[in-house]
């Protein structure tokens, strides 16, 4: 009998380890899916800056090699068109981060007043997301994933390029960029 409660209380304690790690896949799933569509906006942001004002924003010059920024300072700053006044402003759907979160917009010092240097988009573990922008204009950013190996459970082979006038990805939970099978990235 005392073998059959055993039995019962293993089975019992599986079970809820088991529905646990179902909701933390699907709190992460959640998280990804959340980060990606930020991500989207920056690239949609991106080209909408540039299609309105015939340049790109903050200080992005035509160069020889594409250019790896990050979301935050003057390149922010003019996505958001913090310098021109309120009333021509478009309203941008970020959110803005509260009571101590990490995610989200940041605005350090005065929110009235801000300054390029004062504004930060940040993912949820508190980092600006790393923008490659096509700035030599052909049409695509380079991958900065390509040279990986594949891993353990998976063939994927990074290309070389990404058809694309912006990539963006957040360095995950590990807050490192060069590890990639925790980053989230807006092209996979």
């Amino acid at each position: 009998m005392l073998r059959l409660a055993g039995l019962v209380l293993l089975i019992i304690w599986g079970l809820r380890e088991l529905t646990k790690l179902a909701a933390e896949k699907m709190l992460s799933d959640a998280n990804q899916n959340r980060h990606r569509e930020e991500m989207h906006k920056v690239q949609k942001a991106l080209l909408e800056y540039e299609k309105k004002n015939g340049c790109m924003p903050g200080g992005l010059k035509k160069s020889e090699e594409d250019t790896i920024t990050r979301t935050s300072g003057a390149l922010l700053y003019h996505l958001l068109q913090l310098d021109v006044p309120d009333d021509v402003r478009p309203l941008m759907d970020w959110p803005l981060a509260r009571n101590g979160e990490s995610f989200g917009l940041v605005f350090r010092g005065s929110f009235d007043r801000p300054t390029p240097d004062s504004v930060s988009l940040l993912d949820v573990w508190g980092e600006s997301y790393h923008i490659i922008v096509d700035t030599n204009f052909d049409g695509q950013v380079s991958n900065p994933e390509a040279g990986r190996k594949p891993g353990w459970f998976s063939s994927y082979v990074p290309p070389a390029t990404l058809p694309i006038r912006s990539a963006v990805f957040s360095s995950g939970p590990d807050k490192n960029p060069s590890t990639w099978d925790d980053n989230i990235c807006s092209w996979r």
